[in-house]
């Protein structure tokens, strides 16, 4: 166990050690060492946590974790989806207005996280649909996103194919869809906490641009006690999320296909150009 303070020596956090390399196939295991070591801390000021290895967990885990232990599981996501415009025009630079005209897919989870970004995605794009399983949250999201901003999208329970949309965002972690014909030239953000967009396209060879988180540079001077386990200079959006406000300056990477690319880098895996 370690203690991470600031440079005033005030306590920011506390570090405990999982060793789960022998237990990634046993998923009860899993829980079980990570369980194990919030019940270690035993610190009564602790109100949040994030796990290195999020990806890991699923939806249900986190939320009984977060039941069981009144503690909220940082994960990212509602940072992603505060900041996925800005990542948007960051990435596509020029081309950002050309694909404001094309088609977005947001594959709805039915929760306050699907109506933020939707609201954020419907003030920049004109050609919006949204995929959700609840029909009477997506309608009334949809009635609200036309009398704020004027904006009529297109809402579906069902859509057979991928191959229209140019742009697809997904927060759903049960992934009815074929994949398969989505095209190789679309851009993906798979913002759910399983990441089941990428891990099917993987599975079947479909290759694509997925992105799956934002990397930030740490602009705060953070040790540990003992020394000699600090935290990388560049961090995830799950635990950037968790020690400091936004600042578009600290967005430095994506993260496709599970390999963290600068922008400039970015651009040119998507468009074969800089």
């Amino acid at each position: 166990m370690c203690k991470y303070v600031n440079d005033n020596n005030e306590v920011k956090g506390y570090g405990v050690g999982i060793f789960l390399e022998d237990e990634y196939d046993d998923y009860d295991g899993i829980i079980n060492r990570i369980l194990n070591g919030i019940n270690y801390l035993n610190l009564r000021d602790i109100d949040r946590i994030f796990l290195y290895r999020i990806d890991l967990l699923n939806s249900n885990s986190i939320k009984f974790v977060q039941q069981e232990y009144n503690i909220k599981v940082c994960d990212g996501r509602e940072l992603k989806c505060k900041v996925i415009i800005y990542a948007l025009k960051k990435l596509l630079k020029e081309k950002y207005d050309l694909f404001k005209d094309k088609e977005i897919l947001i594959i709805s989870d039915n929760t306050d996280l699907s109506r933020n970004i939707v609201f954020e995605i419907a003030k920049e794009f004109k050609y919006v649909t949204v995929l959700g399983k609840d029909e009477k949250f997506i309608i009334e999201l949809a009635d609200d996103i036309l009398n704020e901003t004027g904006l009529s999208i297109y809402t579906a329970q069902f859509i057979k194919k991928l191959n229209k949309y140019n742009i697809i965002v997904n927060l759903n972690s049960k992934l009815n869809l074929n994949v398969s014909d989505i095209y190789s030239s679309s851009i993906i953000f798979d913002f759910s906490i399983e990441r089941v967009i990428f891990k099917e396209m993987s599975r079947i060879g479909k290759k694509a641009v997925v992105i799956t988180d934002f990397i930030f540079k740490m602009n705060q001077n953070i040790k540990s006690i003992p020394s000699g386990y600090e935290f990388n200079k560049e961090i995830p959006s799950y635990f950037y999320q968790s020690i400091q406000m936004f600042n578009s300056r600290d967005l430095v990477k994506v993260e496709i296909n599970n390999k963290r690319y600068r922008f400039k880098e970015a651009r040119k895996i998507i468009f074969g150009h800089v």
